[in-house]
């Protein structure tokens, strides 16, 4: 087991050698302790999917649609010229970013699109 007051520092050439394996499908090195005891590996992050899908998919179907997510996106609109402007500016910038994540073209992103933007910004 990890030690949490101990501060963790990953070594830049152990994560090149787990991306390595990940992308043969291969699981990652072992983490030994001082005492050379294997340790448990830190559990990985939630994916993207995981976090946005829940919050944005208003009628539970498993897929964002554009509808869906333009308005999980919204927010309160200034009144006057300048902030119609940013609001058409904002839903042109997320339409952009709801096409680039849509591989399939089918108007809803499932959990795998938007786990393939990779740390874009969504």
């Amino acid at each position: 087991m990890l030690n949490p007051a101990l501060p963790q520092y990953e070594n830049p050439l152990d994560k090149r050698i787990n991306e390595g394996l990940k992308s043969l499908g291969l699981p990652p090195q072992p983490i030994y302790d001082a005492n050379g005891r294997e340790q448990e590996a830190p559990a990985a992050p939630p994916g993207l999917s995981e976090t946005v899908l829940p919050r944005l998919d208003s009628n539970r179907d498993g897929a964002v649609s554009r509808e869906e997510y333009l308005d999980g996106r919204q927010r309160d609109t200034v009144a006057g010229d300048r902030g119609t402007q940013r609001a058409l500016e904002r839903y042109r910038r997320f339409d952009s970013r709801f096409r680039a994540a849509d591989r399939n073209r089918d108007g809803k992103l499932t959990g795998a699109e938007i786990d393939a933007m990779k740390g874009r910004r969504f």
